[in-house]
């Protein structure tokens, strides 16, 4: 229906702005169940919204928030290379570059 619709777009835009102001997503103990308690959330609620609103998973919304940081950071910065990876929740430049790959085969994009 258009009302559940609507309040999933809601939900969606809900999560990435909560994303991007607390960068969660750094710790190395984020999980989809730590972020669906930060969000008030169930955890079957918060992968309805990643799939159904921004056609994703958690493991692939993790990478590319990650990555999006390191990016940033890199464009921005002159911290350490290794650093940043790791400011951005990564836990070696190999784990970050796996998540980079991964991304590419399977969304076609970083």
């Amino acid at each position: 229906s258009f009302s559940s619709r609507y309040f999933h777009r809601g939900a969606g835009l809900q999560l990435l702005s909560f994303c991007e102001v607390w960068q969660p997503f750094r710790s190395k103990d984020w999980s989809e169940t730590v972020l669906a308690q930060e969000m008030g959330w169930s955890p079957a609620y918060l992968r309805r919204v990643l799939q159904e609103e921004l056609d994703t998973d958690f493991v692939t919304f993790c990478a590319v928030l990650r990555l999006a940081f390191v990016q940033k950071m890199a464009q921005n910065t002159y911290v350490n290379r290794h650093r940043i990876s790791q400011m951005a929740g990564f836990d070696s430049l190999r784990e970050e570059e796996i998540s980079r790959k991964m991304l590419v085969f399977s969304k076609g994009f970083f």
